[in-house]
This record gives structure tokens, sequence and C-alpha cells, in this order.
């Protein structure tokens, strides 16, 4: 990353030093968080009387987990799915798809997720129409 960022290498460091404290950051509190809702959910499954209040409190610790991990899987999933279908039928290179489904949410907002891809295809055919030096129907 370091030999390929476009910025200078004082920039390229602070990006890289914010990055690491960010994923630091998430990792942090993603573990606290389930940390606490452990404890707070062992201290009322106490309250109550009931046994095994080790095995609860692990249990709810490890369950906090899953929607970052349910997130983690949709996203990588969804990295795969979205270019190979726009490829197959709008015949969309896939970095160009990913560009503009971010570019359309950044101008048209979530609708634009759809509109952008769309656009972008339309512009793709335009330009191989102009370029190409066949004959009209």
């Amino acid at each position: 990353m370091r030999a390929n960022s476009v910025y200078d290498s004082v920039q390229t460091e602070r990006l890289i030093r914010a990055f690491a404290g960010m994923c630091r950051s998430v990792i942090l509190a993603t573990v606290i968080s389930g940390f606490v809702q452990a404890s707070i959910f062992s201290l009322v499954y106490m309250g109550f009387g009931l046994g095994n209040v080790g095995l609860i409190a692990f249990l709810v610790f490890l369950c906090s987990f899953i929607p970052l991990i349910v997130a983690a899987f949709v996203g990588v999933i969804d990295n795969f799915i979205r270019p190979a279908v726009l490829r197959g039928s709008a015949n969309l290179h896939p970095l160009l798809a990913f560009v503009a489904a971010f570019g359309g949410l950044q101008v048209f907002g979530f609708s634009g997720v759809f509109l952008g891809p769309i656009i972008a295809g339309m512009f793709v055919i335009t330009v191989e129409n102009l370029l190409s030096k066949s004959e009209p129907a």
C-alpha cells in the first residue's frame, strides 16, 4: 500500500495509522459490548435464581458477535454476486459496476444504488455504438 499510494509518504502513514486505530476501536467496542451484554444478562439470570450462569454468559457473549459476522458474510457475498450478475446480463465490468453503485448512491441517494449501474451501462453501450463501424439496421 505504501509503494502504490497516491498520497505522499506522510499522508500515507497518517492514513494507515487512522485505519489501524479504527480497526482496533471497532474490535474493542465489539468485545466490550459483548462483555457488558453477557454481564447484564448473567445478573438478571442470577436474579431469577437459575443455574448455569457461566454457560449462559459465554453463549450471550458469543451471540453478541452474530450481527457482525452476518454483516461481514453478506457484504462479501454481495461483492461477488452483484458484479457477476451485472457482468453477465449487462456486460458491465465489475469495477465499473462497483464504482457506479457508490457514485449513484452519492448522487441520487438510495435509488442511486440501482440507477448508477444502469446509467454507467447505458454510457458504455453508447460509447461502444459511437466507436463501432457497423452499419445501422
